[in-house]
């Protein structure tokens, strides 16, 4: 690397050229598509897509259009092998729960947790299932106590050996209510929680920080009294050991707001990607990285500021209800998802 000092003319006090001594930036990420083989599975947003064993991406239901208002209610498996990037459609056994999207996933082991979704016939639903990667058997849980209300567009996080619960949608209002299953003994409670309210919201992300808080971002409200519905950058943190709600005070490069996100922890930064905006829906013609240029951004969760990743590569353009996966170190996977007229299945790599 060279010192400002090599760039400048002999006997010169300035240097040469408009950098004025400063190193050039580099990207602080990169796209690319990965070539996958197999069958690809159907096009769908707001499946769910786990990594298990560091080998094998995970993916169940989510929903499509078939056309003429119509839609696709998904409950296969399909499985993306990792070392090969082969997919592949996996048979269960057991109790194969209804197709849904909208619902979530959570590893525990080798038992994979899926909670609510919505299915055919606006059902929305408040089952708990369990999907035994070893077995590869579905089996409905028989919960000691009664389950949260049926929803749809919620969040699960794993805290310990709990799956909390935040928010979503139940058909006809949106939520803000936070649930945890024990799964050590198949309970469902309703903490008390002490602060300001959040927000309600469906479509949003919970991210679990390194010091325990758990870190709401965006999503949107419906509300009665108006015809289109709100989205949101608001965040808000709560303290898993106090219980506490509080809200955040930050600074930076506000994003836009939006539903239908995914973010991930990496180290101290909460990287968020893709969402909708219907503000934000590119005109025909229109690239979608110009309607909605801040679909990556990033928050510094110790010094509470936004910031913008510059990025190379070219990049999976607007998407919501996709799934954004942790593959590997600083190796992440986006699948599938829609772009505002359809469903994809398409694979991006972010490093």
């Amino acid at each position: 690397m060279s010192s400002p000092e090599d760039d400048r003319a002999v006997g010169s006090e300035e240097p040469v050229g408009d950098d004025l001594g400063e190193e050039p930036v580099g990207p602080d990420v990169s796209w690319s598509i990965p070539i996958a083989s197999g069958t690809l599975p159907d096009a769908r947003g707001g499946h769910t897509a786990t990594l298990y064993r560091r080998k094998y991406l995970v993916v169940f239901g989510g929903h499509y259009h078939e056309g003429n208002g119509v839609f696709k209610y998904l409950n296969d498996v399909q499985i993306l092998n990792l070392e090969n990037l082969k997919w592949r459609q996996k048979r269960c056994g057991g109790a194969t729960p209804k197709g849904r999207y909208g619902h979530t996933a959570t590893l525990i082991g080798h038992q994979l947790y899926f909670f609510g979704g919505r299915g055919e016939n606006g059902t929305y639903f408040k089952d708990t299932i369990i999907l035994d990667l070893k077995t590869w058997e579905f089996t409905k849980v028989k919960t000691a106590t009664p389950p949260p209300p049926a929803r749809m567009g919620h969040t699960a996080t794993l805290v310990g050996s709990k799956i909390a619960i935040f928010g979503g949608w139940d058909g006809s209002q949106t939520l803000a209510d936070f649930w945890v299953f024990a799964t050590e003994n198949n309970s469902w409670l309703r903490p008390r929680i002490s602060g300001p309210t959040p927000e309600p919201r469906q479509g949003h992300t919970a991210t679990l920080l390194a010091d325990g808080g758990l870190m709401i971002f965006g999503g949107y409200i419906i509300k009665p009294s108006k015809a289109l519905p709100e989205y949101s950058r608001n965040t808000i943190e709560l303290n898993l050991a106090k219980m506490e709600w509080t809200r955040l005070s930050i600074s930076g490069d506000f994003p836009t707001p939006r539903y239908g996100h995914k973010a991930i922890l990496l180290d101290t930064q909460v990287v968020i990607f893709g969402g909708y905006n219907a503000s934000k829906k590119p005109a025909r013609g229109v690239d979608s990285d110009v309607a909605f240029p801040d679909s990556l951004v990033a928050l510094d969760s110790r010094l509470l500021e936004w910031w913008r990743p510059v990025a190379e590569g070219r990049t999976p353009g607007m998407r919501y209800g996709h799934t954004f996966t942790p593959v590997g170190d600083n190796h992440f996977l986006i699948f599938g998802g829609w772009d505002g007229t359809r469903a994809l299945n398409t694979l991006f790599d972010l490093q």
